[in-house]
């Protein structure tokens, strides 16, 4: 009798501590961030709505956007990580859709957010440029309300992480203005962003703010100098501040706490 209470508080114990490391591995969170482009070939298919560019934009000096994303996205990465713990607020974890140089079509680069543990936000990494450095500004993009369930979650994530972006990016531009977000309608001939619509095969990111952040227009030589040509001092600001936002947000509005739109996600693509 004896052996079998001793058996039966052993397995009691082990079921408890099972159930300790899955709450403690529930209560963090994980944010997706996407370095937009990479590599050197066009991965993905216009047909299935997966293509991904290697590169769009280069800065005056020959910088490419590709790889600026994927070092502001580590600097980000560090941030995030490196933000100090609340009590009641869980815990952040950052994931990269891509470490290095390479380019992951935007069906790959969904299938990262959706197999996250707890996913919570979602920021795709871009820079710009616009009619030979006619333009200046910090912007975000969302999918548009048609077939964005969570599209008023996303316009108030997006408006603000733009605001702190720019304002990182005032320090160093101070004519950068910041800009209202946009949604998508003007992306590939109206269909809208790829990676919008291969994230919403997935239920579960639904209710995940997510946008695409465009930090600000490199054609210019005035970006050139004052924000990437010392990118050392610069980028770990910008960097600071975006990571500072997205846990900001993340306390004040923790997943699932905001009601989805009946939006139409069967509209014809």
């Amino acid at each position: 009798m004896r052996a079998l209470v001793m058996r039966l508080f052993l397995l009691s114990l082990l079921f408890s501590r099972i159930l300790l490391f899955g709450a403690s591995a529930s209560e963090e969170f994980t944010v997706i961030i996407d370095p937009g482009h990479g590599g050197t070939h066009v991965t993905g298919t216009h047909l299935l709505k997966s293509n991904s560019s290697p590169n769009n934009a280069t800065s005056p000096s020959g910088l490419r956007e590709k790889d600026l994303t994927l070092e502001l996205s580590r600097e980000i990465q560090s941030a995030l990580e490196s933000e100090p713990g609340t009590k009641g607020a869980p815990a952040i974890k950052c994931i990269l859709t891509r470490t290095n140089d390479w380019n992951p079509d935007f069906s790959e680069r969904a299938k990262v957010a959706a197999e996250a543990t707890n996913p919570a936000a979602l920021v795709s990494i871009h820079f710009n440029t616009f009619a030979h450095g006619s333009a200046l500004g910090t912007v975000a993009m969302i999918h548009c309300k048609e077939r964005n369930p969570n599209h008023e979650a996303d316009l108030r994530f997006a408006d603000g992480l733009a605001a702190s972006t720019s304002g990182a990016v005032r320090s160093f531009l101070p004519r950068s203005p910041v800009m209202d977000s946009i949604n998508d309608y003007h992306i590939h001939d109206g269909t809208g962003a790829y990676l919008f619509y291969q994230m919403a095969k997935y239920p579960q990111l639904d209710a995940v703010p997510k946008c695409f952040l465009e930090v600000e227009f490199i054609d210019r030589r005035d970006v050139q100098k004052r924000l990437l040509d010392d990118r050392s001092e610069t980028f770990p600001v910008i960097a600071k501040a975006i990571a500072d936002y997205i846990a900001g947000y993340l306390r004040e509005h923790p997943p699932g706490s905001v009601a989805l739109s009946p939006a139409n996600k069967d509209l014809d693509y």
